[in-house]
């Protein structure tokens, strides 16, 4: 499962930086809240409770952060 991870996101990355209308900063946004959220969940035989709490609150912080850019930039 890990190289077909890699080479999903290597195609992504090429394909993103030979478009010019791709938002590259979308796509390792959504790879970073995807590894955030898998942190979050977990698989049942892996489970971290520290690790899945640690994550959880990174990720209601990060969303604070965002949320709060957005409301400045409406302003």
């Amino acid at each position: 499962m890990g190289v077909n991870l890699m080479v999903v996101i290597g195609i992504n990355i090429v394909f993103g930086l030979s478009v010019p209308q791709i938002d590259n900063g979308a796509h390792i946004g959504g790879l970073v809240g995807g590894f955030i959220a898998s942190q979050i969940v977990h698989l049942p035989q892996k489970k971290s409770p520290l690790l899945q709490v640690i994550s959880g609150i990174a990720a209601i912080i990060i969303i604070g952060i965002l949320f709060n850019m957005g409301l400045a930039r409406v302003k």
